[in-house]
């Protein structure tokens, strides 16, 4: 079909093609706010998401660290890998290799710490402090390491009870230093013990008399500390 140089036989089919593309052009402006409400409210629903998870990870967490024993009992204490156990009377604890330890009042196994033991045996005017069967001090007991797990209870004197916490405290602090095993008895967990022992000797400490306790000898100062 012949055409004019200028291709003005063109112009219908380029007006039509125009025409279509305006037309594609405005239905996708009139579908712009639908989008947007969509581009929205995915992110929202994504987002809400997100948080219920990390919200629910978060108290499943919390919830297993409040069912857990405090961290130093996983690295010093009852929960620590390497654990064991004397058993539940002396014939067992000496078929395990375990010896008797005075400042714990305890079989211990072999690899725990014995620091402080053997100053402890003679912080009673150079020996060791006794035990009484009664209360009233009058029935001396023999060997209390022969008294464990039976069931019977002995008795001394409380200067004892506060030499036992004494060293017991330089057992701990050596330990979290050194990384050493420390026994621990069944039952009652290595934070309880040193928390009574520190509440023991602060109630005896505090029953010297006021003039002595008032007294302005304290060197103090001020630091920087870190943890």
């Amino acid at each position: 079909m012949p055409q004019s140089e200028d291709g003005s036989d063109d112009l219908p089919l380029l007006y039509s093609e125009l025409s279509e593309k305006d037309n594609g052009m405005n239905c996708w402006i009139a579908d712009l706010p639908q989008r947007r409400r969509m581009i929205i409210l995915a992110s929202l629903l994504s987002f809400f998401a997100t948080t219920s998870i990390m919200l629910g990870i978060l108290a499943v967490a919390h919830r297993v660290l409040l069912s857990q024993p405090l961290l130093w009992e996983y690295s010093i204490g009852s929960q620590r890998p390497g654990t064991v156990s004397c058993g539940t009377s002396t014939a067992e604890a000496v078929s395990r290799g375990c010896m008797f330890d005075e400042l714990q009042m305890s079989w211990m196994p072999q690899k725990c710490t014995r620091s402080y033991r053997d100053q402890y045996m003679v912080a009673n005017d150079g020996g060791p402090f006794l035990y009484w069967i009664d209360r009233t001090g009058k029935e001396l007991l023999d060997d209390p390491s022969l008294h464990a797990g039976n069931g019977s209870i002995f008795w001394t004197s409380r200067r004892n009870h506060i030499v036992h916490c004494q060293y017991n405290l330089y057992r701990l602090a050596d330990v979290l230093r050194s990384g050493d095993y420390i026994g621990h008895d069944d039952g009652q967990t290595l934070s309880d013990h040193m928390h009574h022992c520190v509440m023991t000797m602060a109630e005896y400490a505090l029953k010297a008399p006021a003039h002595q306790l008032d007294v302005t000898d304290i060197i103090t100062e001020a630091g920087f500390a870190y943890c």
